[in-house]
């Protein structure tokens, strides 16, 4: 077995469950891992996870988001991409949830709660490193240095300022609640 083969036997495993969990925790702690969010410098708004992890995950969406701009998408493709990405944020929501609480139990992440807004952090980032270094996390990573790009201090936006940058800015409508 090659070694892409391998990693992409690697990567079918973590579509092995019905609700993706295990996909979205690698995610989840690629992302903190890679915009630094710590204990000392959390993510500010726990509930901007969903989106910035769909975006993690989209190399396509990102690369629309950096070839675009702030323009409003021309083509109904790039426009629906972006429709797509939002739905799919939505429905992270209360798996997102789960995964904070049970990673945060389990002693990966700190959680904080401010106000209204929960923000969260790795506890320990340097032993991850090892773990997220890893081959098989190579798309994450570079995904996730493209959304520090395309989404400069994503650490310290608000969900509502999140999403009029991502999507209100490119003329799709969000769902407020």
């Amino acid at each position: 077995m090659t070694d892409e083969s391998e990693l992409a036997a690697q990567r079918s495993l973590f579509f092995t469950t019905g609700q993706d969990l295990y996909f979205l925790s690698y995610n989840l702690l690629v992302l903190l891992y890679s915009v630094g969010a710590t204990t000392e410098k959390p993510i500010k708004d726990a509930r901007t996870l969903p989106l910035l992890i769909t975006l993690v995950a989209d190399a396509q969406l990102l690369d629309l988001m950096a070839r675009r701009g702030m323009d409003i998408p021309r083509s109904s493709g790039d426009y629906r991409l972006l429709v797509n990405a939002e739905s799919k944020a939505q429905r992270k929501r209360p798996y997102v949830a789960r995964l904070l609480g049970a990673l945060e139990r389990r002693g990966f992440l700190e959680a904080e709660i401010a106000g209204d807004r929960r923000s969260v952090g790795l506890r320990d980032r340097a032993a991850l490193s090892e773990f997220i270094s890893a081959p098989v996390f190579d798309q994450e990573r570079s995904n996730a240095k493209k959304l520090r790009e395309v989404v400069p201090r994503a650490k310290i936006l608000t969900r509502e300022t999140l999403y009029e940058r991502v999507f209100e800015a490119r003329g799709v409508r969000v769902w407020r609640d």
